[in-house]
């Protein structure tokens, strides 16, 4: 019923209006990993004119202050790293789900605010795993799920378990949750790029 469609150019615009006009689909959303002066198409070119229901999504420039906004916007209502990171591709899909998002709330804070895993770590992960892993019986993980995962958390550790001297809450912010939002917030930003990009590298999401 909601349909993402991943690219800049003009197949994905292509794709993004026949897939609007598919009976029982609901949403069309486009995400460009860049900003919206690098897309390779012309946003409002003849592919697209005349779709008003196509929803835009650029993970560089205006958009992603946008994404910086909703962050923001969110951490004010008192969610966290992990929640936030759901919350967003969720939405990005034009889904709500507030049992997974409680579900979530059991990773922030590194568990608890235990200081544990750190929650942009352990939510990205159950971000991949909501797009990949298996969720019935009859269901089949995808084939790379656990590749992808393990994508993400070596991503991860290279780059902020080198940082920061590990991967745990308390190593990121020292055990003060008052810098939450001044070092908590660029790294789930950076977060949200990476499972992007490896959603699409691995054409998880429809293109």
């Amino acid at each position: 019923k909601n349909v993402v469609v991943v690219g800049g150019g003009n197949t994905a615009m292509d794709a993004a209006r026949m897939a609007i006009r598919t009976q029982g689909v609901e949403s069309v959303t486009v995400v460009y990993r860049r900003s919206q002066s690098e897309m390779p198409a012309v946003r409002e070119n003849e592919r697209t004119k005349g779709c008003p229901d196509i929803f835009w999504q650029f993970t560089g420039g205006k958009a992603m202050q946008d994404m910086e906004t909703r962050f923001m916007e969110l951490a004010s209502m008192g969610f966290e790293c992990s929640q936030i990171l759901m919350m967003l591709f969720l939405e990005m899909e034009g889904k709500e789900n507030s049992d997974l998002i409680r579900a979530m709330g059991g990773l922030t804070g590194g568990m608890g605010r235990t200081g544990g895993c750190c929650g942009a770590l352990t939510g990205g992960a159950a971000v991949l795993g909501y797009f990949t892993a298996r969720g019935e019986y009859e269901e089949m993980e995808h084939e790379k799920s656990r590749e992808i995962i393990a994508s993400y958390v070596q991503w991860f550790e290279e780059t902020y378990g080198a940082e920061y001297g590990g991967c745990n809450c308390c190593d990121i912010i020292s055990g003060d949750y008052s810098k939450c939002l001044l070092v908590c917030a660029p790294i789930v930003q950076e977060c949200f790029e990476k499972i992007m990009e490896l959603l699409t590298e691995y054409e998880i999401l429809e293109c």
